[in-house]
């Protein structure tokens, strides 16, 4: 599932990020159940639909597409969800459609006779080498606000990992922003608080502390972050602050779920830290520039 404001894999009212090109598709077909599906328009990453009935977000399908007689079978994931509004879709007396954003996860095999026609191309598989610094440093470097900034980053890590939440800071407490995950629960993670009046590695970090990698202690605060997706104490994990100056502003969660954490990735998780460190920064002082003040106003998020 994917948090955006919260986006957990599910992205709350957050609009779709168009960082590939789309093509409209009113002759390409789908179903996940009877026909019911319009695709609107789709890309190398994804594809725009409309549905009689609203598709769960963070939930995954088996959608097929076909066009003139060949058919292509894709797992997909529900990133955002939208009720229809009345008498947006398409004028009096015609029925209501769920407007959904849905994810290509990968290609599901089917024996077809002809070539897919049109080009449906999925993100790299795990495992086949990928530079994701330099495609952390590329999205970054096309964010123009610390939100867009901070969602291109989670998008460039979310194959590597299980799970991955940033935690914004607030006067007195860490708040869940945005994340991605399958099993994340986007209500508990909406509702996360963890007060800095009381012990926990967050609250270490805030003080100046450094990252963390292991399995968490036994804290309530600890607790109350794995609770929101139903996890484990015993789950190794990193955290990683992010910090503007001295000042702890966001805090990285991530694991692998069963499997145990490298030294690879958490040298990749502090990297990728510092890079949107220094995008903040640099988007601060943009906006600062723009608007010409020179008081302690943040960029847009």
């Amino acid at each position: 599932m994917t948090v955006s404001s919260i986006s957990a894999t599910s992205r709350y009212g957050s609009q779709e990020r168009r960082r590939h090109p789309r093509i409209p598709a009113p002759h390409i077909s789908a179903s996940p159940f009877e026909g019911d599906l319009d695709v609107v328009n789709l890309s190398r990453r994804g594809m725009f639909v409309r549905s009689q009935h609203p598709l769960a977000v963070g939930g995954t399908y088996l959608f097929e597409l076909w066009q003139e007689g060949n058919s292509l079978v894709v797992e997909g994931v529900v990133r955002w969800s939208r009720s229809p509004e009345v008498g947006r879709e398409g004028g009096p007396g015609s029925p209501s459609r769920y407007q959904a954003g849905v994810a290509f996860e990968r290609v599901r095999s089917r024996e077809r006779r002809n070539p897919w026609p049109t080009e449906v191309v999925l993100p790299p598989a795990r495992g086949r080498p990928v530079d994701h610094l330099a495609a952390a440093r590329e999205a970054l470097s096309e964010a123009d606000s610390i939100h867009v900034a901070a969602e291109g980053l989670l998008d460039v890590l979310e194959p590597i990992f299980e799970r991955l939440v940033l935690l914004r800071c607030h006067k007195d407490a860490l708040r869940a922003w945005m994340g991605r995950g399958r099993t994340l629960r986007p209500l508990r993670l909406q509702s996360l608080e963890l007060s800095f009046s009381q012990p926990s590695l967050f609250l270490h970090m805030r003080e100046g502390g450094s990252y963390f990698r292991g399995v968490l202690p036994g804290m309530p605060l600890h607790r109350d972050l794995i609770n929101s997706w139903s996890g484990s104490l015993e789950q190794d994990c990193v955290l990683v602050p992010i910090r503007i100056g001295k000042r702890m502003v966001t805090a990285l969660y991530a694991d692998k779920g069963e499997e145990e954490l490298t030294d690879s990735d958490l040298d990749l998780l502090r990297r990728a830290g510092r890079l949107l460190e220094e995008s903040m920064s640099s988007l601060i002082l943009r906006q600062k520039s723009l608007s010409g003040d020179h008081g302690d106003s943040k960029a847009q998020a």
